[in-house]
């Protein structure tokens, strides 16, 4: 298994994104949780700005824990940027209010389970 698509690996291998259908931030979110509870993801872990917390992916809300953190409401961060880490997995998800990538190091891994067009990234 290649490494996991986190903050760290992002920086240093290949990446590649599929964007996440939805028409509002809440619209992406819910989608984002379906597809983890799709692929069978028990634990994720958001990573809003220097905050990080662990959830257990069916006990809880998992679409509103990451629309606050985008949006910055409700004890969530500032606002913006999120990324949705699925521990021991090469795939996470970057989200902000206008839009939400699927990101990893292996997009043939993925393709069939998450279509929509896989694109190489720069390293940032």
């Amino acid at each position: 298994m290649r490494g996991a698509a986190t903050r760290e690996t992002s920086r240093t291998m290949p990446r590649f994104r599929a964007a996440v259908a939805g028409a509002t931030c809440r619209d992406r979110c819910v989608r984002i949780a379906g597809t983890l509870a799709e692929l069978a993801v028990t634990t994720v872990r958001l990573h809003a700005g220097s905050a990080v917390a662990d959830f257990v992916a069916r006990r809880t809300d998992l679409p509103g824990e990451i629309e606050r953190r985008v949006m910055g409401v409700d004890g969530g961060s500032a606002g913006g940027s999120v990324l949705v880490e699925c521990p021991g997995l090469p795939l996470a998800c970057e989200v902000s209010r206008e839009a939400a990538w699927w990101v990893t190091d292996d997009p043939a891994a993925w393709a069939a389970r998450i279509p929509g067009g896989w694109e190489a990234v720069p390293p940032a």
